[in-house]
């Protein structure tokens, strides 16, 4: 991962995410990625993937 998309992100703006969409803390696992935080998660019968990514690589049309 590149140092300063490291260096940008926190457990809050994970915390804010996973508040967003209803995920429990017991419920995410990460897993891994290169220029954004990749993490597989469960709501209830529900699987999904939750990608965070830094603004710095993205304009906000294509984060759209």
């Amino acid at each position: 991962m590149e140092r300063r998309t490291k260096e940008r992100f926190s457990k809050s703006i994970l915390d804010q995410a996973r508040t967003a969409y209803g995920i429990k803390p017991e419920d995410i696992q990460e897993l891994g990625g290169f220029e954004s935080y990749i993490y597989e998660f469960r709501r209830g019968e529900e699987k999904g993937i939750l990608r965070i990514a830094h603004s710095i690589r993205r304009s906000p049309d294509q984060i759209r």
